[in-house]
């Protein structure tokens, strides 16, 4: 700027149109101009659907307009829809998740196309505006349900692909000597001692120890003691896993763990594994007591017990027990695995019967989880992470007798945290999430919920096209 008198700031200001602050009021008035939007997104009722992204692409080498669309929402269906974006051509749909391509329900409008879809909840579609038209394309098939069947158990076989865990990252503490403090969250022993050092907190500040110069002070004694029980005592080697097991001496039960047994990494490569012989536990109360020299460039983190045994959560205490082999329809963190982390697979035998003309859908009405992937006979027939929570297993299917695993894989969230958040689903997670206060925190572990919730259902259809 050379702040020099101008008319320009005039002109742009009397071009200017003032409208209140309110979403519709601030759409409607850029709709106006017929400049702002080029892809629109509207509801039966003319309405644009607001809960909707989407992003457009012109490609100059083929002359094709390619539109993403998403449904923001999980909870809800958009309903039918009416897709308008530029290009002259066919309209084409592209299916990401198998690769197939369709052709879309769509009219030509001038220079735009009108395209009539819907989105499940957190959906998408992928709409390709090609001035080339292709001569093999079919539209996707719409199928209606001619009859259902549940598939029950009272129990299901099980197979996991990794060992059962529980965190211990509540501790009695002393520092330099003095007596047992606590228990406490060890993150905030972590804090204590530095407190008690002069030294500032760890977080997401923090400098990387790399660009760092360590304050000259100097490292005091810290013991850290952990209490668990043992119900049933676990059948074959279990594992203590933690972050640099150098740094300490590790007791459970006044027996030595000695850290260069280390046998590998396990979830993380800094979360290292030492093995923990069967009578090193005992049947009721077990003690695991830690002893470091804490200094400047430490930093105290959970621990984790692995092995192959079920764990029950009795208010803020966790206890091995026998390992379950079978789960009921509902919350595994109930049923012997509070925090386990992996893959449990479901597996039963069922028998369906279908016509040439018919197709058999596997529906699961209700899982937690962050990914189901499902196999029939052996054989992959998908996955699914986002609704409609259902997968086409007709090719998998065989006279008679077949067998079904539905594997439902968690997430990390129930063994490495944040545990103490009384927020279940925050918005964000760092480092502060982990070590929250006030009515922010609580004792208590918050643990969410994992596995099938309800009984799968196969649906056999037909194509809208040969519907009886």
């Amino acid at each position: 700027m050379d702040a020099l008198p101008s008319e320009g700031a005039k002109k742009l200001a009397g071009r200017a149109v003032q409208v209140p602050l309110e979403r519709k009021r601030i759409a409607d008035a850029l709709s106006a101009t017929g400049k702002i939007r080029r892809v629109s997104i509207r509801t039966e009722e003319g309405e644009e659907f607001r809960n909707s992204l989407y992003m457009l692409r012109y490609d100059e080498k083929t002359g094709r307009f390619l539109a993403f669309i998403c449904h923001t929402r999980q909870d809800e269906e958009s309903g039918p829809l009416v897709v308008r974006m530029p290009g002259r051509g066919q309209v084409q749909e592209w299916d990401p998740q198998t690769g197939e391509v369709f052709s879309a329900d769509a009219e030509q409008e001038g220079e735009e196309v009108a395209i009539r879809t819907e989105l499940p909840g957190v959906g998408s579609r992928i709409f390709v505006v090609d001035p080339n038209p292709r001569q093999d394309l079919r539209a996707r098939p719409k199928f209606h349900e001619i009859r259902r069947q549940t598939i029950k158990r009272d129990r299901w076989p099980i197979l996991r692909d990794e060992p059962n865990a529980f965190p211990l990252d509540v501790a009695e503490f002393s520092i330099n000597g003095g007596p047992w403090q606590g228990p406490q969250e060890v993150l905030k022993i972590d804090m204590a001692v530095r407190d008690a050092m002069g030294l500032p907190h760890r977080g997401g500040r923090m400098c990387q120890p790399w660009a760092d110069k360590p304050p000259d002070v100097k490292p005091v004694p810290l013991k850290l003691r952990f209490r668990f029980g043992v119900e049933s005592l676990p059948r074959g080697t279990c594992h203590l896993v933690l972050e640099e097991p150098g740094r300490y001496r590790t007791f459970l039960n006044g027996y030595e763990l000695d850290p260069d047994e280390d046998e590998g990494w396990w979830i993380d490569k800094s979360f290292r594994k030492i093995p923990v012989a069967p009578w090193c536990l005992k049947e009721g109360e077990n003690e695991l007591i830690l002893e470091t020299e804490y200094g400047p460039t430490h930093g105290l983190e959970s621990l984790y017990f692995a092995g192959e045994f079920g764990v029950r959560l009795e208010g803020r205490r966790f206890v091995v027990t026998e390992l379950p082999t079978g789960l009921a329809i509902g919350d595994w963190t109930a049923q012997g695995f509070p925090c386990y982390t992996g893959t449990v697979s479901y597996i039963t035998d069922f028998e369906v019967s279908f016509s040439d003309q018919e197709r058999v859908f596997l529906e699961l009405p209700s899982w937690q989880g962050v990914l189901v992937k499902v196999r029939v006979n052996g054989r992959s027939v998908g996955a699914i992470a986002w609704p409609p929570y259902e997968l086409d297993i007709t090719e998998a299917l065989r006279d008679g007798v077949n067998r079904l695993e539905i594997q439902v894989t968690g997430s990390r969230r129930n063994l490495l945290g944040p545990l103490h958040n009384v927020e279940k689903y925050p918005r964000w997670t760092g480092p502060g999430q982990f070590v929250t206060t006030g009515e922010a925190w609580t004792d208590d572990y918050v643990l969410l919920p994992y596995g099938l919730m309800q009984d799968p259902v196969l649906s056999v259809r037909v194509n809208e096209g040969r519907r009886p």
